[in-house]
């Protein structure tokens, strides 16, 4: 890949530009071009994380290839409810998980209010860890006390 290339994300169908391309050594290091097996990156312009899946193929999009077998999304498994432990700390709350967010695309989001807790947010984790080390990032990186609600997983019933 070369920047100045057309670039197509199998998963999203999505299309881009490459702008910089380069290696990471393990800062990241502008290079001409990337070859099958490095380890590097490329910059697209992408404006948000849903655009891209982890684990996602890019292909050319001049010379498309299938996308590697096998790939599937993340998927969460873990649910939790978290609040500001403060109410008044929604608007903190918010953009700190939205930062979080950007470096972690496998959590899921929505807003959800509780009629003890008040606003806050419904996220989906891979699973306990994950919800933890999420937790553990709030407090220590963005300084916001949460109170998260007990993790809960779904499940399908099977009745004969």
């Amino acid at each position: 890949m070369l920047a100045g290339d057309r670039v197509k994300f199998c998963a999203t169908e999505q299309s881009y530009d490459i702008s910089d391309v380069g290696l990471l050594r393990p800062k990241p290091v502008s290079c001409a071009q990337l070859f099958a097996g490095q380890v590097g990156y490329i910059a697209t312009g992408m404006r948000t994380t849903k655009e891209a899946r982890v684990g996602d193929t890019v292909v050319s999009e001049a010379n498309p290839a299938p996308p590697y077998p096998g790939f599937k999304p993340a998927v969460p498994m873990v649910f939790a409810g978290i609040y500001p432990a403060d109410g008044d700390d929604f608007n903190t709350l918010r953009d700190a998980v939205e930062k979080l967010l950007l470096t972690d695309a496998s959590v899921t989001m929505q807003r959800e209010s509780s009629v003890a807790l008040g606003f806050g947010f419904r996220c989906g984790f891979l699973g306990l860890l994950h919800m933890e080390v999420f937790l553990q990032r709030l407090d220590q990186e963005f300084n916001v006390g949460v109170i998260a609600t007990a993790p809960s997983v779904l499940y399908k019933s099977m009745s004969s």
